[in-house]
Parts: C-alpha cells; sequence; structure tokens
C-alpha cells in the first residue's frame, strides 16, 4: 500500500529541515532580490538559476540571464556599477550590471555584509583548521571590483558576520558550543514569550563566542555570549549596537561591552529577511505573512497577501528601493511589492 504523507506532516518536515539548515542553504525561489540605486532596476534570482530584470514600477521582466550558479543574496554597488551575488558553491561574483558579464570572484566565503556607505562588503571564509584549533579569516574587499583592502584571522569557529554602513565596525559570532559554565536545565511551564525564550537560551548548556573588530579588522573586544541561536540570519551594526535576526524569530541586540537583549520581530518564523540600506528599517516573512519593522523602535506592522491553492507559499527573501518600497521573492516565484507602510501593491508571478 502507498503511504500517504498527510499536508500537516508534510509542513511539519520543511519546517524542520529549513531550521536545521544553515542559514544560507534556505534561500531558494526567488529568494535573491536587489534594487539598483536609482531605482530603475530590480533583480530577482534563485534556484532555477536565473536572473530575472525587472522594472520595479511594474514588475514587467525586461531581460532573463542564466547565471549558472544558485544565487543567495545580490547586491548593488553604490554607483548601481556592479552587482554582487553571493552563492550555493560559497562564491561571490560581482557582474557588470551594464553588460551582466562577471569581472571578479571571491572564492571559498561563507558569510556577507554590506557597508553600503563605503561600498564595501565585509566577507568571512570558511573556518580553516590548524593544530586541531579552528580559525576564521575575515577580510573587506571593494564592492565594485572584489579588490581585497585588509584581512585578518581569528581562533574561533565563525557562523555570522555584521557589520555597520560604513565598515568601522565588524561583529563576527561563533556556532553555538557545549560549555560546561552554563548548565542545562528544563524550563519551566509556565514561562511564556520573552521570558521562556531568555530562559531557554540561558539554560541549554551552550553559547556563542562574539567578536567585535574596528575598521582596518583589528579586535577591539570579545566575549561568551549565552545567546547561541542560529539559521536563516542577518546581521547588521548600527550605533554601535548589533542586530541579528534569525529563523526561529528568537533574536537579539548585542553591544561590544556584552549588553544583549532578546527580541521577536512581528511574524512567527523569518524565513526571508531584508534590511533597507541605512539600516533603519527591516523586512521578513514566512507562510504568506510577512511584517516591516522600525529596527531601533522595535515597532512593526504586519501584512497579508492572498493566498495560492496548493503547496504552502513562503516569503525567501526581500529587498528596498530607494523610496523604501520593499519587494519580497517567494517560493512560488512571485513578486510580491508593498509600500514602507506594509501595504500590499501588487503581486506578479516571473519565471
Amino acid at each position: 500500500m502507498k503511504k500517504i504523507l498527510l499536508p500537516a506532516v508534510c509542513l511539519l518536515l520543511l519546517t524542520i529541515s529549513l531550521a536545521t539548515s544553515s542559514h544560507a542553504q534556505t534561500k531558494s525561489a526567488l529568494g535573491a532580490l536587489a534594487v539598483s540605486p536609482d531605482g530603475k532596476t530590480l533583480v530577482a534570482a534563485g534556484y532555477n538559476r536565473v536572473m530575472y530584470v525587472c522594472n520595479p514600477d511594474d514588475l514587467t521582466v525586461n531581460k532573463r540571464i542564466y547565471l549558472n550558479i544558485v544565487p543567495y543574496e545580490a547586491f548593488f554597488s553604490s554607483d548601481g556599477s556592479s552587482l554582487v551575488i553571493f552563492s550555493s558553491d560559497k562564491v561571490i561574483t560581482i557582474y557588470d550590471t551594464a553588460t551582466w558579464k562577471r569581472k571578479a570572484e571571491i572564492k571559498k566565503t561563507y558569510d556577507i555584509a554590506i557597508a553600503s556607505k563605503t561600498n564595501e562588503m565585509v566577507v568571512m571564509h570558511g573556518t580553516k583548521y590548524r593544530d586541531s584549533k579552528r580559525f576564521t579569516p575575515v577580510a573587506v574587499y571593494d564592492l565594485s571590483t572584489g579588490e581585497k583592502k585588509c584581512e585578518t584571522s581569528f581562533e574561533m569557529d565563525g557562523y555570522a558576520i555584521g557589520t555597520n554602513e560604513d565598515a568601522s565596525q565588524v561583529i563576527v559570532i561563533s556556532r553555538a558550543r557545549t560549555d560546561e559554565s552554563e548548565a542545562k536545565e528544563k524550563t519551566p511551564k509556565e514561562l511564556e514569550g520573552m521570558e521562556r525564550d531568555e530562559f531557554e537560551q540561558k539554560h541549554d548548556g551552550r553559547i556563542a563566542d562574539v567578536l567585535w573588530l574596528d575598521g582596518e579588522l583589528k579586535e577591539t573586544n570579545r566575549y561568551s555570549s549565552f545567546y547561541s541561536d542560529s539559521g536563516n540570519n542577518v546581521c547588521l551594526i548600527k550605533d554601535h549596537v548589533a542586530t541579528f535576526i534569525v529563523y526561529r524569530n528568537r533574536c537579539a541586540t548585542l553591544s561590544p561591552d556584552g549588553d544583549i537583549k532578546l527580541f521577536r520581530t512581528g511574524t512567527s518564523y523569518n524565513y526571508g529577511i531584508g534590511v533597507s540600506p541605512d539600516g533603519k528599517t527591516l523586512a521578513s516573512g514566512g507562510l504568506a505573512t510577512g511584517m516591516v519593522m522600525d529596527i531601533d523602535k522595535k515597532t512593526s506592522i504586519s501584512f497579508d497577501h492572498p493566498r495560492l491553492p496548493g503547496f504552502p507559499e513562503y516569503f525567501y527573501g526581500f529587498a528596498f528601493g530607494a523610496d523604501g518600497t520593499i519587494y519580497g521573492g517567494t517560493s512560488a516565484w512571485r513578486i510580491i511589492k508593498i509600500s514602507p507602510e506594509g501595504e500590499v501593491l501588487s503581486e506578479t508571478p516571473i519565471f
């Protein structure tokens, strides 16, 4: 007899697979989106290895470009002359937007953070092993040319990286590791919400290493953090505070002196995450529902779009236009256009 997997079970298995994936591996469908600085071009790319060059106004597709890679994230340079794509093969590729030809590659990368004001990208390369120790290489590159400006390596098992708009501060967060300094305890049943989240993080027997660097990648502070969540993530620094957004929606702010505060966004899960170029606004979403959040105030506006019949549709990525308009990419290969106030303006399928 053929076994039938019930819809609820299918959804549970999908959720488990995404929750246990690395932050890069969840970027499929239309997960890589970016808007040019002049607001005239929207690119959207994903698992089918095709980049769609669109008109941001009416979302018509002007060009389809086969990339031969699986894009996870996309970023325009500050002058719009280059497009950076971070892909599944752990390579950063820089394209000339006049010809859409490749002009530079950076290999063996693991995570990337953009400094929009100085047109730079801070890249964490894959962990290296030496003398039974783990070292994480970090480098700063020109966003337009891929030219390396400075580099260093630190003893830690890096997982995520973040920076501010001028790359004067950098944060590196390690993978969670078990540590005897944090006792493992069962969470009391009566705890709910943020109290439950904080108790679980402080009593799961795991910690993370947090490293702060200056603009020359010199270490300024290092500490152990009780907060050690992971999964699909985005990390950015603004006003000397790092904001770490993760899939499970158990997010945190981390300061250089070790002050850590947990918070939640306005969605249940953050499958797709995007941040405005000025670092002030966050967009994230999951199953048909998304939200727009003021990062400083931690206030958010939720939005929904009409659901499609059949298998659930998820948001997988967001990009911001210069005027604050938000573009969301979904697993049904649709682009959802959203106003800064959280109003769904239009929905267009592309493939």
